[in-house]
């Protein structure tokens, strides 16, 4: 797709370009063989250059991620894409949604053990605060982790993991959080006990939303979560 309209241009253009040579484009209907040939290799060098040249159009990967353009320090969003050179690094992809778990295991007097599970969608709100350290705009959008993925999974694959996206940023930062936010919180999280109860969502959503947001608001970051389970 990346190659559609850029396609599309240089083809109209060279088909109004031969189109009285070529007795309507044809070039098997040129009487003059040098201009037939000069025809034909003209048609050929187009070809080549629709294939070859570094500009293209970037689509969006509509309900996967967006496209934004960079130029110093201004990101614009794109929502139907942007022209781009393809050596130029001027533009990103932003993945709508990233989905992460986590758990974090309680224990309380009876004596019982239990494990309170919950997932996080947290997105770009803001382009220019993500994009303004200038590492990320050189990042892909999207790696091969299926979503949801769980913060022990994301625990055991930072070690060594130097092919960061923009995806995986999000992920990390996000995660880095819900883990500081199950250590923080242990004690009073140990009161929820009914996920049927819509006191106990409200107030869990309430509390972590708060403490996670705030402290990705300087990073563009926001997240929602959904209700807890008790496993």
């Amino acid at each position: 797709m990346a190659f559609v309209i850029w396609a599309v241009l240089c083809v109209v253009c060279g088909w109004g370009i031969f189109a009285d040579a070529c007795c309507w484009g044809r070039v098997k209907n040129i009487k003059q063989p040098i201009l037939r040939k000069a025809t034909r290799f003209g048609l050929d060098l187009l070809l080549l250059a629709i294939v070859a040249s570094p500009l293209y159009y970037e689509f969006p990967n509509y309900g996967a991620s967006e496209v934004v353009t960079f130029e110093g320090d201004q990101v614009t969003e794109r929502p139907f894409g942007a022209f781009a050179w393809e050596f130029g690094g001027a533009f990103s992809n932003i993945p709508n949604n990233v989905v992460i778990t986590s758990g974090v295991t309680l224990s309380v007097d009876d004596p019982k053990v239990r494990t309170l599970r919950y997932t996080i969608g947290a997105r770009i709100t803001d382009p220019t605060l993500f994009f303004a350290k200038k590492e990320r705009r050189h990042m892909f959008a999207l790696d091969g982790q299926v979503d949801p993925v769980d913060t022990k999974q994301l625990v055991a694959s930072s070690a060594g993991n130097t092919n960061k996206t923009v995806k995986g940023e999000i992920a990390d930062l996000v995660a880095y959080r819900m883990l500081e936010f199950n250590n923080i919180f242990s004690n009073g999280l140990a009161m929820l006990n009914n996920p049927l109860n819509p006191v106990q969502q409200d107030a869990f959503r309430l509390l972590i939303e708060c403490f996670i947001n705030a402290n990705l608001k300087q990073d563009g970051i926001a997240v929602k979560t959904s209700p807890f389970t008790i496993e």
